[in-house]
């Protein structure tokens, strides 16, 4: 009687078992890819849901406004770092009023040609031009141009300099300054849309 049981026993737990082998296999097989599947509809649903509120608040009058202003404000605000290719010219005379307000001795500027011209990298609508500066300066003089520069609109940046120690106490010391513009492209030649 009781092998009969045993064997009984044995058998339902067989069965049993390999009821819950096809329940784990088909769960791995059908319910887990579902399931991954349903999380990544539901954030892409969510993602577009916010795109679709982000262009239905876009287009509210008011903040049409709200943006177009601000687009304006960077506008301005990038102009105070940027020249117009065209007014490059008028940059040599801007650094040398401004060397000889703060009178610098034998000031010398070149803008380098070609060889000052810097492509920016990812950049299509912009670059930079380099410009050479000598003169020679108190320490006084020298950071009142620097100064200068800071303060200038469009910002003049500077790249390098190198400042060599005057041989002798009451004289002025000698500086080599590479300074750099951010310069906008033509819109003829650099085929800015617009």
């Amino acid at each position: 009687m009781k092998s009969i049981y045993g064997k009984y026993i044995k058998i339902g737990i067989s069965a049993w078992a390999g009821c819950f082998i096809v329940l784990l296999l088909s769960y791995v097989v059908v319910l887990a890819p579902q399931e991954k599947l349903k999380a990544r509809t539901e954030s892409q649903f969510a993602e577009a849901r916010r795109t679709a509120q982000a262009a239905k608040e876009a287009a509210r009058e008011e903040n049409k406004i709200k943006l177009k202003e601000q687009a304006a404000n960077l506008d301005k605000r990038l102009q105070e770092f940027i020249i117009e290719e065209a007014d490059t010219a008028n940059l040599t005379f801007d650094i040398d009023r401004i060397s000889n307000a703060i009178k610098l001795d034998s000031s010398s500027i070149n803008t380098m040609g070609s060889q000052g011209i810097v492509e920016i990298e990812n950049c299509e609508y912009l670059f930079a031009k380099q410009i050479s500066v000598d003169f020679a300066s108190s320490f006084n003089q020298f950071a009142a141009f620097l100064n200068a520069l800071e303060r200038n609109r469009p910002v003049i940046f500077v790249d390098t300099f190198a400042i060599t120690r005057a041989r002798e106490d009451n004289s002025n010391h000698s500086v080599s300054m590479k300074l750099a513009v951010l310069v906008g492209k033509d819109a003829k030649a650099g085929g800015v849309d617009g």
